[in-house]
C-alpha cells in the first residue's frame, strides 16, 4: 500500500460516497485540504442529490470534535474507559503476539473478528481473506442487529436466488396502487432496491401522482411519515396479530390470487394433521392432491394449477400401508389467521377496509416490513406472516409489485488468487459467507450448521448470544471490534460485559467514542469513511420504466486525519510481523481490488476503478429485458 500523501485535488470535486445510513454516490469540494461541499452524482435515482445526512456526517465524523485520531491503550480497568496515547506499533506487536500464541496452540480461530455494516467498513472482502489466510475467526456480528433476521427469513421463504430483490425492497412503483409499510420512518428511510432513500423520494412521488396510497404501520410517528396518506399506530410486537388478522380477511373473502399461490408457492402441499410435518410418498417426493387424481408430487413451480388449494377440507391419504389425514398448507393458515382475528385490538372494519384495498388492487400492491431486525423475540415468524401475505396478493415480479431484478453484474468478491499469491486453501472447506464472501466451514458460526441434518440454516451466520457462549467456553479469547459495537446491542446486557471481560485482548476500531470502547485494551484510530476506497453496487427502479444498475466507487478524497490509518492497513502490518507478507505485499487495495472485481464482472477494462474515481459512476439501463447502456460520465 502506498504511503498517504495531501491531496493533490485542491478546489476540486471529487467522487465518492457517503456511508452516514448505507452507500451513496456523492461528490465532495475539496479545498486546502479539508472537504468544504457536498453534493449528489448526476446519475439516475440521485440526479445531483443527497439526504441531510450525507452533509452532516462531514462534521459528525470526518471532523468530528470528539474523533479518535492517535491509538490508545488501557491504563484502567476494563470498561472505566481510561486510555493513554500510543504508537501503531505498540497495537501492531500486541495483536501478533497474541496471534502467534494461539498459532502455536493450534487454536488461530481464538483470535475473532466482530465486523460491521459493509458500507461503513473498511474493504470486508480484504477482512474475510485476510481471515481466510491466517484462520482467524471472523463474524458479521452486526447484521443480527441491522437485517439479519430478515435476510435468513427471505433465503428461508423465498430461497436465495430472489432473497436479495425482496429483502431491499425493489418495486415497480410507477404502477403501484397501494403501499402499507411497517416499522421504518418511510418514506424518510428506503424501501425500493438502494440502500440509500434519496431515489425513493423520486419514485414514491410518481406513485403518489399516480394515484398510489401509502400506508405506514408502526408505534411511532416518526417524523416523514406524515407525507403518508395514514399511519396506523400498531402496539409493539403486535405486527404478527395485525398481519395474521389481514391475511384471514383475504381468504375469507376470496381476495388472495389463486393462481399465484398453486404455481409458486407451496399452499397446495399436504400437511400431516398428526404431527405437522410435511407428508412424503415412498420415494421421498412432498405432496398435493389433484381433484381428478388424489395425491400426486408436488409439481415444479408454473406448473401447479391443477392442484387444489383445499380451503375448508381434510384429506386422507394412505402412503404404503400408513393412512393419515392431511390438510393443505393453505387450509392450515386459515386455521390460524382465524385465531389472531378477535385479539387485534382495532375495530374490525379497519382490518377490513385495509384488506380489501389490499385484495382488489393486488397485485399492484406491497406489503413492506422494513428492512432491519424489530427486536421482538418473535421477529422472524412476523417477517414470515408479512411474506405470507405478499404471497397471498400475488404481487411477487408482478406490475406494481416487488420487482425481481433480471440483470446483474456478478463482481465477486476480489480475492487475489494463486500464483498471485500462496495457496491459501489447504485443508480448508470453504463455504459462502455474508454479502458474498468465503468463509471456512469450521468458522461459518460458533455451532456447526454444516451437518447432515442441518442443526440450522447456514443463513444464520453470525447469531450473537453463540459468539459470548464461545466466551464463556474459552473457544474466541480476542476479539477485533471494527465498525460495530456488540457491547450494548446485545439483550442482556450484564452478561456481555461479563463474557468481555474474561477475554485475552479487545481491540476496538473506530472514527469517534462508543460504548465497546470503554472494555477495550488499545483502540485503533480507523479512517473514515472519506478517507479509504471501496467499490458498490446498487439497484434502482426508476421513473421511467427502466432497471438501473449503478457502479460507484468511494474514494480517498483527502487523506487519513491525525494518525488515522484504514482497518486494511493495520490488519497487513500484523500479518507482516507474523511472516505472512508474500501473502499481502503485492496487493494494491485502492484500484486493483476493485479490478479484479470488474474483471469477474467482464467489464474491465471498460469500467476500471480508477475510471470510477476520476470520472464518475458508471450506470446500465434496462428495459424490457434489452438492455442499452448509457453514457452518464
Amino acid at each position: 500500500m502506498k504511503q498517504f500523501t495531501k491531496s493533490s485535488n485542491e478546489g476540486k470535486w471529487v467522487h465518492s460516497a457517503c456511508a452516514m445510513c448505507v452507500g451513496a454516490p456523492m461528490k465532495v469540494k475539496v479545498k486546502g485540504g479539508r472537504i468544504a461541499e457536498v453534493k449528489g452524482e448526476d446519475i439516475p435515482g440521485w440526479n445531483g442529490k443527497v439526504c441531510g445526512k450525507a452533509i452532516s456526517g462531514i462534521g459528525a465524523r470526518v471532523y468530528a470534535p470528539d474523533r479518535i485520531l492517535y491509538p490508545l491503550k488501557r491504563v484502567g480497568e476494563r470498561g472505566e474507559a481510561k486510555f493513554t496515547r500510543c504508537t501503531w506499533e505498540e497495537v501492531i506487536n500486541a495483536a501478533a503476539a497474541k496471534l502467534k500464541e494461539y498459532i502455536d496452540a493450534g487454536h488461530p480461530e481464538y483470535f475473532e473478528i466482530w465486523w460491521g455494516c459493509p458500507l461503513q467498513q473498511d474493504n470486508m472482502y480484504f477482512i474475510h481473506y485476510w481471515s481466510a489466510v491466517l484462520r482467524t475467526g471472523i463474524s458479521y456480528l452486526h447484521g443480527q442487529v441491522c437485517f439479519g433476521d430478515n435476510n435468513v427469513e427471505k433465503i428461508v421463504t423465498f430461497g436465495a436466488n430472489h432473497s436479495r430483490a425482496l429483502l431491499s425492497g425493489l418495486v415497480d412503483w410507477s404502477r403501484t396502487k397501494y403501499a402499507v409499510i411497517a416499522s421504518q420512518n418511510f418514506p424518510g428511510t428506503a424501501v425500493g432496491g438502494s440502500s440509500c432513500n434519496v431515489p425513493i423520494y423520486a419514485a414514491a412521488n410518481k406513485a403518489k401522482e399516480n394515484g398510489c396510497k401509502f400506508l405506514v404501520i408502526d408505534p411511532k410517528l416518526a417524523d416523514s411519515i406524515p407525507w403518508c396518506d395514514e399511519w396506523l399506530p400498531v402496539q409493539p410486537g403486535g405486527d404478527i396479530t395485525l398481519v395474521l388478522s389481514l391475511a384471514n380477511v383475504l381468504i375469507k373473502e376470496k381476495l388472495y390470487d389463486e393462481s399465484f399461490l398453486l404455481k409458486y408457492t407451496n399452499a397446495a402441499q399436504l400437511i400431516r394433521c398428526d404431527n405437522g410435518e410435511a407428508l412424503k410418498d415412498q420415494a421421498g417426493n412432498y405432496l398435493v392432491w389433484d381433484a381428478d387424481t388424489g395425491f400426486k408430487p408436488m409439481p415444479e413451480a408454473d406448473k401447479g394449477e391443477e392442484s387444489t388449494l383445499g380451503l375448508g377440507k381434510t384429506f386422507e391419504v394412505t402412503i404404503g400401508e400408513e393412512t393419515v389425514q392431511c390438510k393443505t398448507a393453505f387450509q392450515m393458515l386459515a386455521e390460524e389467521s382465524a385465531k389472531h382475528a378477535p385479539q387485534i385490538p382495532y375495530p374490525e372494519g379497519k382490518i377490513v377496509e385495509i384488506a380489501r384495498k389490499l385484495g382488489e388492487n393486488k397485485p399492484s400492491v406491497i406489503v413492506y416490513p422494513g428492512m432491519t431486525s424489530g427486536r421482538y423475540p418473535n421477529w422472524f415468524q412476523t417477517l414470515r406472516a408479512y411474506s405470507v401475505l405478499n404471497m397471498l396478493l400475488g404481487n411477487i415480479d408482478a406490475p406494481g409489485g416487488f420487482y425481481i431484478p433480471k440483470h446483474d453484474f456478478n463482481l465477486g468478491s476480489g480475492w487475489p488468487e494463486p500464483t498471485e499469491v500462496p495457496d491459501y486453501s489447504k485443508g480448508v472447506t470453504f463455504v459462502p459467507g455474508p454479502w458474498g464472501n468465503l468463509m471456512s466451514v469450521k468458522t461459518i458460526d460458533k455451532e456447526p450448521c454444516y451437518t447432515e441434518p442441518r442443526e440450522f440454516h447456514p443463513g444464520t451466520q453470525a447469531l450473537p448470544w453463540l459468539h459470548f457462549d464461545a466466551i464463556e467456553q474459552g473457544r474466541v479469547r480476542a476479539v477485533l471490534s471494527s465498525a460495530e459495537n456488540a457491547a450494548v446491542t446485545q439483550a442482556n446486557s450484564k452478561w456481555v460485559e461479563e463474557c468481555l471481560k474474561k477475554l485475552d485482548l479487545i481491540i476496538v476500531g473506530d472514527q469517534v467514542p462508543k460504548e465497546f470502547i470503554d472494555f477495550a485494551d488499545y483502540v485503533l484510530p480507523e479512517a473514515s469513511y472519506l478517507e479509504r476506497y471501496h467499490l458498490y453496487c446498487e439497484d434502482v427502479t426508476g421513473t421511467d420504466d427502466k432497471e438501473y444498475k449503478v457502479l460507484f466507487m468511494r474514494s480517498a478524497a483527502i487523506p487519513p486525519q491525525g494518525d488515522s490509518r484504514p482497518l486494511s492497513w493495520f490488519l497487513i502490518e500484523v500479518a507482516k510481523k507474523l511472516g505472512l507478507k508474500e501473502y499481502f505485499e503485492k496487493l494494491n487495495l485502492e484500484y486493483e481490488w476493485w479490478d479484479r472485481m470488474l474483471k469477474k464482472a467482464g467489464l474491465y477494462p471498460k469500467v476500471t476503478a480508477r475510471k470510477l474515481i476520476e470520472e464518475g459512476p458508471y450506470a446500465v439501463s434496462y428495459t424490457h429485458l434489452r438492455a442499452h447502456e448509457t453514457s452518464l460520465h
